[in-house]
C-alpha cells in the first residue's frame, strides 16, 4: 500500500459514485473519505497531510465547493499538496473557471486502470513537487548564507572606518529583531532584520573622516555630504536581484533616516509609504546612537532617551512602535548591556 495519503471530499451522504472510486482507491493507497459538513472535518487536517485532495463531482456543482476549497487550502496551509476535480464527465467542466482554482482534474467514470493510471500521475507530480520544494529552499538556504557573509564582510569594512561607534550595529540590529518580533513578526523574518539592519550605515564608509568625526554641528554642505550616505550605501549593494536579505537590506538603507511625519531624507516618504523594516530601524538606530557616547554629543539617559522617542512619536517615528519599543524595552536594555562599547 502506497504511504501517500488521498482525501477525497464529497457533498452527498448517499452519493452511489463513492463506493466504486473507493474500491479502486484503497487497493493501492491510503485513502480517506470525508464528507465536506462533517463534523471532523477541519481535524482531519490536522491528522492527515495528504497528497492529493480531490474534490467529487456531486461537490463541484454546488455553492459549497468554492466554500470548500478556500477552507482547505486553509486547513492545509503551504504545502505542495495537489487538489484535484473528480469529475464524473467533462460536461462538469462547463464553468472553465473552475479549472483555475485546482491544479488538474480526473475523469472518474473510465476504466478502473485509467483511473489509477491518472491517480498515479498526479501522486508522481506531487512527489516532483516536494522535491522542487526542497531543492528551492536548499538553493534559498545558501543563498541566504552568501548573503549573510558579504553583509558580515561589508559591516566589519564600516567599522574599521568609523570603530567610535563600537557595538552599535550590533545592539541596533538585535533591537531589530525584538521589536519586529514584538509587533508580530515570525522567526524567519526577525533573522532577516537581524541580519539586514547591519548594513544600514554601510554608505558612511565613504563619508570624508572630517565630516564623519566632527566633534561639533555639521554645516549645511557637510550636512549634504553626510546624507549621501544612504544613496552611497545603496550603491555599493546594487542590483539585489530576487535576494529577500538583500532586499531588505537595501530597503532599511533607504529608509531608516526617512520620518513619519515626512519630512525625512531621502525621498521624503511619510506614514505607510515607509517599508516596515525602515520604519523599526528609525526606531532602534536613534535610540541606540542618544544612548551612547559620540564624538560630538554625551550619552543620554534611558529615561530621557524614551522620552525623546515618545515626544518625536507621530513625527519622526511611528506611533505604534514607539509604543512597542517601550512595552519590550527589558529585552532591549538586556541587549544594551550585554554589548557595552569599551572604553
Amino acid at each position: 500500500m502506497s504511504s501517500k495519503q488521498i482525501i477525497v471530499i464529497y457533498a452527498s451522504r448517499n452519493n452511489k459514485t463513492i463506493e466504486p472510486i473507493k474500491s479502486v482507491l484503497d487497493v493501492n493507497h491510503n485513502t480517506v473519505f470525508i464528507n465536506y459538513k462533517s463534523e471532523t472535518f477541519e481535524s482531519l487536517f490536522q491528522t492527515y497531510e495528504p497528497s492529493l485532495v480531490m474534490f467529487n463531482d456531486d461537490l463541484i456543482n454546488t455553492d459549497m465547493f468554492v466554500e470548500c476549497l478556500t477552507k482547505t487550502k486553509m486547513l492545509m496551509g503551504c504545502t505542495s499538496c495537489r487538489l484535484i476535480l473528480l469529475i464524473n464527465s467533462l460536461s462538469s467542466l462547463e464553468n472553465e473557471l473552475l479549472i483555475d482554482l485546482v491544479d488538474d482534474y480526473i475523469v472518474s467514470k473510465v476504466p478502473s486502470k485509467l483511473f489509477q493510471k491518472r491517480v498515479d500521475i498526479q501522486l508522481n507530480l506531487s512527489n516532483k513537487d516536494i522535491e522542487l520544494q526542497l531543492l528551492q529552499q536548499a538553493s534559498k538556504q545558501r543563498v541566504n548564507t552568501k548573503n549573510i557573509e558579504l553583509i558580515a564582510a561589508l559591516s566589519r569594512a564600516a567599522e574599521f572606518k568609523d570603530n567610535e561607534t563600537g557595538n552599535h550595529v550590533c545592539r541596533m540590529s538585535h533591537y531589530c529583531r525584538i521589536l519586529a518580533k514584538k509587533v508580530g513578526f515570525n522567526a524567519e523574518q526577525q533573522t532577516l532584520i537581524l541580519e539586514a539592519a547591519r548594513m544600514h550605515d554601510i554608505g558612511k564608509i565613504a563619508i570624508p573622516d572630517n565630516i564623519l568625526f566632527k566633534p561639533g554641528k555639521l554645516d549645511e554642505s557637510e550636512w549634504e555630504i553626510m546624507k549621501s550616505h544612504v544613496r552611497i550605501g545603496a550603491e555599493i549593494l546594487g542590483d539585489v536581484g530576487d535576494s529577500e536579505l538583500l532586499t531588505i537590506a537595501k530597503g532599511i538603507i533607504l529608509s531608516h533616516h526617512e520620518r513619519w511625519d515626512g519630512t525625512g531624507y531621502p525621498l521624503g516618504l511619510k506614514g505607510a509609504e515607509i517599508p516596515i523594516y525602515g520604519r523599526i530601524a528609525a526606531v532602534a538606530d536613534v535610540f541606540d546612537a542618544l544612548t551612547t557616547v559620540r564624538p560630538y554629543k554625551k550619552a543620554w539617559a534611558e529615561s530621557e532617551t524614551l522620552q525623546y522617542l515618545i515626544d518625536n512619536s507621530g513625527s519622526q517615528f511611528d506611533p505604534f512602535l514607539v509604543e512597542s519599543f517601550i512595552a519590550c524595552f527589558s529585552e532591549i536594555k538586556d541587549i544594551k548591556n550585554r554589548y557595552i562599547d569599551e572604553i
